[in-house]
């Protein structure tokens, strides 16, 4: 990763905006971002909403879900309501692998869609949006 990349995925250069309800998030190659921001900016999505996160971003990214004490028991639970939460262990694997998942807050189907689209052309893959009670992959293409 290079310098300018390393500054746009720390905490203070990208700080997390809280839930990914109402964001498109794909996963990428860390150089990937050095394009894929711009091109968002161009496209009307304010920088300071975009949010990069890293591996470094998550502590005990790869720790099991059946580990003792109280964050053993939430893993557990949270892995246990369902379906649809696979796609966040998708994500996990991802950063786990190495990836950065970039997410983008959308108003409305106009806007999920250029992001979609902006996505793919930048290398994203995993593309998932993020709605109020549900959690919609887009399939690859």
């Amino acid at each position: 990763m290079d310098s300018e990349t390393a500054k746009r995925s720390s905490p203070a250069r990208s700080p997390h905006h809280g839930s990914p309800e109402g964001k498109i998030i794909g996963a990428f190659e860390p150089a990937a971002i050095d394009k894929l921001i711009p091109a968002l900016v161009e496209n009307g999505f304010a920088e300071d909403t975009i949010d990069v996160v890293t591996p470094d971003d998550i502590p005990h990214l790869n720790a099991p879900i059946d580990r003792q004490g109280f964050t053993g028991t939430i893993a557990r639970f949270v892995f246990s309501l369902g379906d649809e939460l696979n796609e966040l262990e998708q994500m996990r694997n991802e950063l786990a692998s190495g990836h950065v998942l970039v997410g983008v807050p959308v108003e409305g189907e106009e806007a999920t869609q250029r992001v979609r689209t902006i996505m793919r052309e930048q290398g994203g893959h995993g593309i998932v949006s993020f709605g109020r009670w549900t959690i919609t992959p887009f399939e690859e293409r």
